[in-house]
């Protein structure tokens, strides 16, 4: 887990400064580079989730018993209200009021590598779409009225 500072969006595997945490949020390592660019364009996220292969049993052998998270998911503060595209294979969803997207790994891969491997694919297909995206129309708005 990777922590992010609030207002720089760096992006640290500790928190740089114990005197300041509630400046630090958690991001998943694999959806970090998607989330700090993200927020530079101005879409910001409330809360995401890269996906990860396993609760706090795998039989370390064969086969998971159980997935923590079968989705790669990206929840948007109130000021995001729109997306000019999505990547292949997500689509968009709300929680509340709040627009997010969801991609939804396959439920036949019960390995923790392959899943580990598949997650790295949709999150590097995540982050190049990020990449892609123009700076949020309304961003400058944004800012005025927070």
């Amino acid at each position: 887990m990777a922590y992010m500072h609030r207002n720089t969006l760096e992006v640290y595997m500790d928190v740089q400064d114990k005197k300041t945490p509630n400046e630090w949020f958690f991001v998943d390592d694999m959806i970090a580079p998607s989330i700090q660019l993200l927020n530079r364009k101005g879409y910001t996220t409330a809360w995401c989730c890269a996906g990860h292969p396993y609760t706090a049993y795998c039989d370390g052998v064969y086969k998971c018993k159980e997935f923590f998270s079968r989705q790669l998911y990206v929840a948007f503060t109130e000021g995001v209200t729109t997306l000019p595209s999505l990547p292949d294979g997500f689509y968009t969803t709300t929680f509340g009021d709040t627009l997010a997207i969801r991609y939804d790994y396959p439920a036949e891969i019960t390995d923790a590598y392959d899943f580990m491997a598949k997650a790295l694919e949709i999150n590097k297909r995540f982050y190049d779409w990020v990449l892609l995206l123009p700076d949020y129309p309304d961003y400058k708005e944004y800012i005025k009225q927070s």
